[in-house]
């Protein structure tokens, strides 16, 4: 069997010392991205946008060959991850974003949108932040989902007829079952 038959899953079960004997056919499609460097904005977006389409996600990217009339400054990627809208910027190394698209940055991040705009300047950069975003995103999905039980077990409580608990009560049932979930809280309710 020759080792290119074999899929980048197959290649990471092997030993690190095994796939080097190989040599460039031993190594995963993502490490040779990561060690590729791009040698413009356009190919850098490019494997960027290979990368996330790969994972998963179904980017959007803004025209690069000449000025956007929709939204001047936008940055180059947009996708969507559990929910949360990511920007990426996209710039080379020793290059940084525009006043307006800075501004735009913080348009984008600033409420009611709370996008993640971040700037990208490698392949690895990128895939790093996407593994960050699938991490995090995975545990606030699971606090929430805590915190979603919990509230449901308390909303059947307070629709019982007999009971008898005041307002203050029930935002401090409230507020202790958002505090009982791993010590997360990301909001807190007054009465």
């Amino acid at each position: 069997m020759d080792i290119r038959d074999l899929t980048d899953k197959q290649k990471l079960m092997m030993s690190t010392k095994d796939r080097k004997s190989f040599g460039k056919s031993g190594v995963t499609y993502d490490e040779a991205e990561a060690g590729a460097v791009a040698k413009s904005e356009m190919e850098l977006q490019g494997q960027l946008y290979s990368l996330l389409y790969r994972r998963g996600h179904r980017p959007r990217m803004q025209p690069t060959r000449k000025r956007s009339q929709i939204a001047p400054g936008m940055p180059d990627i947009a996708f969507e991850i559990h929910g949360l809208s990511v920007h990426w910027e996209v710039k080379l190394p020793g290059k940084n974003p525009t006043p307006q698209q800075y501004k735009c940055h913080r348009e984008l991040e600033a409420a009611p949108n709370g996008a993640i705009v971040r700037v990208i300047r490698s392949y690895r950069e990128g895939l790093d932040h996407l593994a960050e975003l699938e991490d995090s995103t995975l545990t606030v999905t699971a606090t929430l989902a805590q915190q979603l039980a919990a509230a449901r077990g308390l909303l059947s409580k307070i629709r019982d007829p007999f009971c008898r608990m005041t307002r203050g009560q029930v935002c401090e049932e409230i507020n202790q079952v958002l505090a009982d979930t791993d010590g997360k809280k990301p909001l807190a309710i007054s009465g």
